[in-house]
C-alpha cells in the first residue's frame, strides 16, 4: 500500500479489537514524543495498555480514522468526572470552576475532556484532526455540552492546529510540575 495516496478515510469508533493497533500507535508516536511536563506524570510516561484504553472506549470513546484498513490515527475522548484521568488532566479538571467559554463557566456543564490524539507521521496534513474531531463530537453529541484540551505551551504547533485548524478557544492556563499549559475548549453541538 502507497500511504502517500490514500484512497479511502474512514472515521467511526474504535472496535475493542482494535484497541491493540491503537495501544502501538499511540506508544510509538505519542508516548516517546511527548513534551518533559507530560513525561514526568507517570501514567503518561507509561506505555498505553489496551486495559486502560478500554475503560476510555467505554467512557466517551476512542474515535479511529482508518486509511485502506490502515490505522492512520486516533483521538481519545473522556468524561471530565471519569477516574481514568491522567493527572495532567486531573489537575486541569480541578480548575474548570475558574474558567469560561462564551460565558459560561464549565461547572455549569457536562465537559469532556479531548485527548490524547495522534496521527501516524506517514499521514500527517492530510485532514485527519479534523476527520476525528467530527466524528468525536458525533459521539459526544448529546451527552456533552463542551470539552477541553491541554497542551504545552511549548508545543506552539499543537495549539495551533487546534486553534486555527479546529476552531478551539484558548480559555486559561495552568501550571503541572512547573511547566504552564495551556488549556482550550470547544461547544459539543
Amino acid at each position: 500500500m502507497n500511504r502517500n495516496v490514500p484512497s479511502c478515510f474512514a472515521y467511526r469508533r474504535a472496535h475493542k479489537c482494535e484497541l491493540v493497533q491503537v495501544a502501538r500507535l499511540l506508544n510509538r508516536h505519542y508516548v516517546e514524543n511527548l513534551d518533559s511536563v507530560e513525561r514526568k506524570d507517570g501514567f503518561l510516561s507509561a506505555q498505553f495498555s489496551v486495559e486502560q484504553l478500554a475503560l476510555m472506549n467505554s467512557d466517551v470513546g476512542i474515535v479511529v480514522c482508518l486509511v485502506n484498513e490502515f490505522l492512520a490515527g486516533c483521538l481519545c475522548g473522556t468524561s471530565a468526572t471519569s477516574n481514568t484521568l491522567p493527572s495532567p488532566a486531573l489537575a486541569m479538571v480541578r480548575n474548570l470552576p475558574t474558567w469560561s467559554l462564551h460565558g459560561k463557566y464549565f461547572d455549569e456543564a457536562r465537559t469532556l475532556v479531548y485527548g490524547p490524539v495522534c496521527i501516524d507521521r506517514s499521514f500527517r496534513r492530510q485532514g485527519i484532526l479534523q476527520g476525528l474531531f467530527k466524528q468525536l463530537l458525533k459521539h459526544a453529541h448529546g451527552r456533552f455540552d463542551r470539552g477541553v484540551a491541554f497542551i504545552a505551551n511549548s508545543n506552539i504547533h499543537s495549539i495551533a492546529a487546534h486553534i486555527d485548524g479546529l476552531g478551539m478557544t484558548a480559555v486559561g492556563e495552568f501550571t503541572f510540575n512547573g511547566d504552564p499549559l495551556s488549556v482550550l475548549a470547544f461547544d459539543i453541538h
